[in-house]
């Protein structure tokens, strides 16, 4: 598998991937600099899925493998059974604080993620990494930034100001 330089992704090196979805798609080299990078999989052997909805299982799954997927014991939510593609992600996940759960002993593993998911499973990363969190941006510039939950207000607050979550306005 070749590799994509994601900050020149029109030059891409030998960028071959199994996927037949992609091809004219806008996130083509990105999604090739990411497959041959060993971060993503694809939802079949040659579907990538660049449309489908991301859920919470992905997510931790894809920051598992980030790390060398790591040797992880067994979660404790209730619905993420042992056997399932991201039980060792999600108990990678539990164990050092990047996730949490959904409440009543459940992670909703295949549920879709939300923006303000994504961005506390981000924050609580590069946390664990112990990078730089401390940078942060106005929600209030945003209509409905009321409505971001009480957990994910720092989360949400670095992201913007990091530039990893933007407005559509």
């Amino acid at each position: 598998i070749g590799t994509v330089d994601p900050d020149d992704p029109d030059n891409p090196v030998n960028p071959e991937t199994p996927f037949t979805d992609i091809q004219n798609h806008w996130a083509k080299s990105y999604i090739e600099w990411a497959y041959s990078n060993g971060y993503f999989k694809g939802i079949t052997e040659t579907k990538f899925g660049p449309n489908v909805a991301v859920n919470r299982a992905m997510i931790v799954s894809v920051l598992y493998r980030i790390e060398g997927e790591p040797a992880a014991g067994k979660a404790s939510f209730s619905d993420v059974p042992e056997k399932a593609y991201y039980a060792s992600a999600v108990a990678w996940g539990e164990s050092t604080g990047v996730v949490s759960g959904m409440g009543e002993g459940k992670f909703a593993p295949t549920r879709n993620i939300t923006r303000e998911q994504l961005a506390t499973m981000l924050y609580r990363y590069a946390q664990y990494k112990k990078l730089d969190t401390s940078k942060k941006g106005d929600l209030t510039q945003y209509k409905d930034y009321t409505k971001v939950s009480s957990y994910a207000t720092a989360a949400m607050t670095w992201a913007v100001g990091v530039g990893v979550v933007t407005g559509r306005t």
